[in-house]
């Protein structure tokens, strides 16, 4: 077994590079939901900013033969096949491609009769994948066998026989070429459709059929919707498209097909997948590859997509940042041979609404479940919390059934304001998960009873998911932020405030002697919990209404807590409580941000905690030059840097430097290590970028040094991300 995750290793079939997921698997460790529970969602506009709606309509361009669409593919087919030993044989090959295709349309719009892709028109990183077809990676060959479906009653043999008779009809199945033989066949079985009334989906069973234990995996980056929602702001895009038959349209790999039969339900006609399966291991890793190679090529046609990663905390140091309410648009975008894409913007503050009574809603092109299944009747989360607190209080609970009702509320935290939702759970998993029970499934089948703390959570989650309020993502003037620095560690505490349009104030105090045996931590969650009440009490309070609160401390304890919402430890569990609450009734987001000592004692606030007021006679920076060198990036270590590349990768792997202020692109990091020093305010714009990359082409990868300032929301973007410890401080100069 190799020591490290990202090594290379030889199979049967393949060379193949170790992922996380089966480097756990080597060590038999133990599989785990890594995703964690799926939120709950509803999300809406706010109903006083209706938006727009207006019918999309859609006609081809003029397809024939001589028009401007039809030459533009041809040029681009001979540029495609002069990278080939025989142009002429693909570029004849291409022609009657292109004659398919032209086939599924007419002058009023699509007529599907046999899928065909256009292969020289996506990146040329995959046009041999789609011109061949794409491969599964078996790393070995499966067992032969050809096995029945699952059982179907009348109606599931229908929707089944119904789809299979399309997909022939598309060319997506047929009949194996000459000289081959079908050895291994998926069975089908058939779910609804969810959020789909009355439809079905038809899936090939490849796990049942022995094809996915023999399948390496490429990556796979499927976005959630809180990563969409949390990069929303003023003047950004969001865009849902619904690619009809997606999977069906990417071309399988000859080799492959043997092993990918399919077995009609009616007719037991055997036939062979000749567009990747649903159902099928690398089939998901495929189609995201190819679709997130379709969105990257939308992004570089059209100019409205591109720009540069702005860093406002670096740039600008705070001055006169901020913008205003605007109302949502669409608009369509043309190139120049007609074809249209649809662009839907919606600029309004985002609101995440909480309790909801409907099966399921749809939005940004997920469907989400607003109801809880219990039992014979659908309880959402009022029904599950009045239900345990209404019980008698000696009742004995089955800590499996408490995990259920945990997990539940669990996935409905991020509809609650600043994920108060969580920190109103803490005594709850304490509950169902006592660490002196163990692990595995033994202590949820133990019982234990409802204590005071986790009913008092509990009959919180009732007030809020009756009145409902929400949380807002991203507030109207969220981009503008108000600067505040706290100290309290000693035996004095103190700090500064800067709100918009008002000067520059000053607060100390002195610990009673009662807060000396305190740690910390404590002292300084409690200065950061007495700034937010300077703020309340001060006459400008309501200027920083729909704000940005930026806290900034040097103990590392606070940043932790801010960043969770929670603690073990009782009393800052209370603190944050108490803290999040003033939050609430600032309508303020407030976002702690760690810094060294150095920067304290440079702008003032050290002093102000040891009793010592700030003047102008100390040699203090200016707060925009202050704010702008707390967020600089780290500069380019090479010491640093090989002190981390030998423990991730090999030594002598080549790899490049990357500067993050210039326009991302694909070519700098397809392919290629790439090593990158960002600002902490981008980095997670940053990932994502690197993530689709990565799983265009999986031997993309990158190494990123980010100094920990801002709460590292990167964490749940993907589980392929290798987070490294603390190095050693950020380095500044002030």
């Amino acid at each position: 077994m190799p020591p490290r995750i990202g090594a290379l290793i030889k199979t049967e079939k393949c060379i193949r590079r170790l992922m996380k997921d089966k480097f756990a698997r080597g060590l038999e460790i133990p599989k785990t939901d890594e995703e964690g529970t799926k939120a709950r969602l509803l999300c809406n506009p706010p109903t006083l900013l209706p938006i727009p709606r207006t019918l999309f309509q859609w006609k081809p361009a003029d397809l024939s033969p001589g028009g401007k669409w039809y030459l533009k593919r041809v040029a681009n087919l001979e540029v495609a096949a002069s990278h080939y030993p025989t142009p002429e044989a693909v570029i004849v090959d291409g022609l009657n491609r292109l004659r398919i295709h032209r086939a599924n349309y007419t002058a009023d719009g699509p007529v599907p009769k046999w899928l065909q892709l256009l292969w020289w028109e996506f990146p040329q990183e995959h046009w041999e994948e789609l011109r061949m077809g794409a491969c599964q990676n078996f790393v070995k060959d499966p067992s032969p066998c050809i096995q029945p479906n699952a059982p179907m009653d009348a109606t599931m043999e229908e929707a089944a026989s119904a789809f299979v008779d399309e997909f022939m009809s598309l060319g997506v199945v047929r009949d194996i070429d000459e000289g081959r033989q079908i050895l291994t066949n998926a069975p089908l079985f058939v779910v609804p459709k969810e959020g789909q009334e009355g439809q079905w989906r038809v899936i090939a069973d490849m796990l049942r059929g022995g094809q996915n234990d023999c399948v390496a995996q490429d990556p796979v980056y499927m976005p959630q919707i809180s990563h969409i929602i949390d990069e929303m702001y003023t003047g950004g895009y969001s865009a849902v498209v619904d690619l009809s038959k997606f999977f069906y349209n990417f071309p399988t790999h000859a080799e492959d097909r043997p092993y990918l039969g399919l077995l009609h339900p009616r007719t037991k006609e055997l036939v062979a997948y000749y567009g990747l399966a649903m159902g099928a291991g690398n089939s998901p890793a495929l189609a995201c590859k190819f679709g997130a190679a379709f969105v990257r090529l939308l992004k570089e046609r059209f100019d409205v997509l591109q720009g540069t990663g702005r860093a406002n905390c670096y740039w600008t140091g705070f001055s006169e940042i901020g913008f205003d309410l605007k109302l949502g648009y669409g608009f369509i975008l043309t190139d120049d041979t007609g074809g249209s894409v649809l662009i839907w913007a919606w600029v309004n503050d985002f609101l995440i609404h909480g309790p909801t009574y409907k099966k399921t809603a749809q939005a940004l092109g997920f469907f989400l479940d607003t109801a809880v299944d219990c039992g014979e009747q659908e309880r959402a989360g009022p029904g599950i919390c009045e239900y345990l607190t209404g019980a008698p209080h000696h009742k004995a609970w089955s800590r499996l059934s408490l995990a259920v009702a945990a997990g539940i509320l669990e996935s409905l935290t991020e509809a609650t304001p600043r994920r108060l939702g969580h920190t109103h759970l803490r005594h709850f998993h304490s509950l169902v998960h006592p660490p002196d029970l163990g692990t595995g499934a033994p202590p949820y089948y133990t019982t234990t009873r409802l204590s005071t703390h986790v009913l008092h959570e509990l009959t919180w989650w009732v007030s809020f998911l009756k009145t409902g309020r929400g949380r807002f993502i991203r507030a109207s003037q969220a981009a503008t932020l108000v600067p505040t620095f706290g100290d309290g560690s000693g035996t004095g505490t103190g700090g500064t405030i800067h709100l918009p349009g008002c000067p520059f104030e000053m607060w100390r105090g002195k610990w009673v002697p009662l807060a000396y045996e305190f740690p910390s931590v404590w002292k300084v969650l409690a200065t950061l919990k007495e700034t937010l009440l300077q703020i309340k009490e001060s006459p400008k309070a309501e200027s920083v209404r729909h704000t940005t609160v930026l806290y900034f401390t040097d103990n590392s304890g606070v940043y932790w807590i801010a960043t969770t919402g929670s603690s073990r430890s009782p009393g800052l569990h209370k603190l944050i409580g108490e803290i999040r609450l003033l939050e609430l009734e600032l309508d303020c987001m407030l976002q702690v941000v760690h810094v060294p000592g150095l920067v304290l004692i440079s702008q003032g606030t050290d002093g102000l905690s040891r009793g010592v007021w700030m003047t102008p006679f100390h040699p203090n920076m200016s707060s925009s030059e202050l704010n702008k060198a707390i967020f600089e990036p780290l500069q380019f270590d090479r010491t640093l840097l090989w002190e981390v590349f030998s423990e991730l990768t090999h030594p002598t792997c080549p790899w490049s430097y990357v500067d993050w202020n210039q326009r991302w692109t694909a070519s700098l990091c397809m392919g290629k290590t790439t090593v990158w020093f960002p600002t902490p305010e981008i980095a997670q714009q940053l990932l994502s970028f690197l993530l689709n990359t990565w799983i265009e082409q999986s031997s993309t990868s990158t190494i990123l040094f980010v100094p920990r300032l801002l709460e590292s929301n990167w964490r749940n973007l993907s589980r392929n991300i290798q987070e490294k410890t603390v190095l050693y401080p950020h380095k500044r100069t002030c």
